[in-house]
């Protein structure tokens, strides 16, 4: 018995009340090119007669090779610390038993679990980026700051990411004071711009209405699972060395339950991704770094290729 099904508002709103833990539809897409920005213009069309699905199931059938269309929304973003002593970007090791590209190193993403997400990738974005990656420092925990007023909107997504990567760290025994402690540090963080010409403008809407909303970001898609990444590169600055903070996972498995696995820095350099890690860590300590081949996610190394 397939686990999609149509889409109405009844559905929609019937998968917001119960808060699944995704909410996920089939679409169209439209592409043409800019001939004033030279860019990727993109339109993600939800139709009447779309399906949706709330399930792993359901998720499962939109990400086989049947599905002609695309499956929508996830999004995430590439962390990157700049330091007093050096400038990281975040990634995490996906367990070689992971359901999709384990053993591969990646970025913090995820897929959409409202309607607001299926509207906003770019809130969809941040908050995926900012809680698989919980920063402690002497001064409490990272909460990024997002300065620019159109970017002020995603301070609060920003602030409820960090707390729901806490409730979840939480979990774990012998956490360091700060956790307790209730302590956070605001940083500056900022978008980086991408390549021009990779990045793309995006525009959601739903068949028969009139109003769509807009953004822009790197548009990564996956025909291995049919599905249509929205990524940024987050800068986040830090008036501490490397040596001074510790990093944790914040990400969960399908049971709420912290996965902690291993967080690796790898270094920037003239704003440029090298791969050689600098800093490993795993719940918070510092690790040696596992013997594993380099291996990037699509969407980091669609970030890597346009940094």
């Amino acid at each position: 018995m397939s686990e999609l099904i149509g889409l109405s508002l009844v559905t929609l709103l019937n998968a917001q009340i119960k808060r699944s833990q995704m909410l996920l539809v089939r679409v169209k897409k439209e592409e043409h090119l800019s001939l004033t920005k030279k860019r990727e213009l993109c339109l993600i069309i939800v139709k009447k007669d779309s399906v949706v699905t709330t399930t792993p199931a359901g998720r499962k059938e939109l990400e086989s090779k049947e599905n002609t269309d695309w499956r929508w929304a996830a999004g995430g973003g590439l962390m990157m610390l700049e330091l007093k002593d050096v400038t990281v970007a975040l990634a995490r090791f996906r367990d070689p038993g992971a359901p999709s590209w384990g053993g591969h190193y990646t970025l913090g993403s995820g897929l959409s679990g409202s309607i607001r997400d299926l509207m906003f990738p770019v809130e969809l974005a941040v908050r995926e980026a900012v809680e698989e990656f919980i920063i402690a420092t002497p001064k409490g925990l990272i909460v990024p700051v997002f300065n620019k007023d159109e970017d002020r909107v995603y301070n609060q997504t920003a602030l409820g990411a960090v707390a729901s990567g806490l409730n979840l760290i939480r979990q774990k025994p012998g956490l360091p004071d700060v956790f307790r402690q209730n302590g956070f540090f605001t940083a500056p963080a900022e978008f980086v711009p991408l390549s021009p010409i990779l990045e793309a403008d995006l525009s959601v809407m739903f068949e028969g209405c009139d109003e769509m909303t807009n953004s822009s970001g790197l548009l990564v898609y996956d025909p291995g699972t049919r599905g249509i990444d929205l990524i940024r590169l987050i800068r986040v600055k830090l008036p501490f060395s490397l040596g001074e903070i510790a990093i944790f996972d914040g990400e969960a498995n399908r049971q709420e339950q912290p996965l902690d696995g291993e967080v690796v820095c790898f270094p920037v350099q003239n704003g440029r991704f090298t791969t050689d890690i600098v800093e490993t860590f795993k719940t918070g300590k510092r690790v040696s770094t596992p013997d594993y081949p380099v291996r990037f996610t699509p969407p980091l190394q669609a970030v890597i290729e346009a940094m």
